[in-house]
């Protein structure tokens, strides 16, 4: 199964969330993965040029045009946070 740069960023949020981090929190420590709407929701920064087919080969993700980012949050870098936060 492939997972994707936004795939493996929305679950590095959700780890984020359930230690208890904001919206604007994630934005901010992660401005160029997540933005942060006037209505306080983040949503994930897309490339204009990537797309599936950075991770698959096949005529169908070629075709697609749907966006992907080049960009994936580091593992180790969400739990140092998380870590740090429960320290506190």
């Amino acid at each position: 199964m492939v997972v994707t740069n936004a795939q493996h960023n929305r679950k590095q949020a959700i780890r984020l969330f359930a230690a208890g981090f904001t919206a604007a929190e994630i934005a901010a420590s992660w401005g160029r993965v997540w933005k942060l709407s006037a209505d306080g929701k983040i949503s994930q920064i897309y490339d204009d040029v990537a797309t599936l087919a950075l991770h698959r080969s096949d005529k169908l993700a070629a075709e697609c045009g749907l966006t992907e980012t080049s960009i994936s949050m580091s593992s180790t870098h969400v739990t140092q946070q998380i870590k740090e936060r429960k320290a506190k």
